[in-house]
């Protein structure tokens, strides 16, 4: 088995962690799904007051048209400054990005660190 791989997601112009300002929703840039057998997603909040993000994965097959799949359930809905560890399980596709949406009372000043682990069998 491959060791894997963990890499810091970033804001297009390579922010981390990246603001997710009251209700607004903010989408990564895309990350590659293939290549790898499991996942796994780390997530950790900081913000003045109580963060409330939701979590979604979107994928795409050309890297253009993102959708999230049939079926596939939020990532996550993270309401505290805790370190969060989840395993996702994508449908095959080429390519992901999280869709993250602050809901209700989530501070202006609220940003997520998003660190993704990758591993293949080999």
């Amino acid at each position: 088995m491959n060791p894997g791989d963990v890499q810091t997601i970033e804001t297009a112009a390579g922010v981390s962690p990246i603001p997710v300002p009251s209700a607004t929703s903010v989408n990564t840039p895309a990350f590659r799904l293939d290549f790898a057998d499991a996942f796994g997603v780390e997530f950790l909040a900081v913000c003045d007051g109580t963060p409330n993000i939701k979590v979604e994965l979107e994928e795409s097959m050309d890297g253009t048209n993102f959708v999230e799949p049939d079926g596939l359930e939020d990532i996550a809905v993270i309401g505290d400054e805790l370190r969060h560890i989840r395993q996702i399980t994508p449908v095959p596709a080429k390519y992901g990005r999280f869709k993250l949406t602050g809901q209700g009372a989530n501070p202006a000043d609220t940003t997520l660190q998003i660190k993704l682990f990758r591993q293949e069998q080999v």
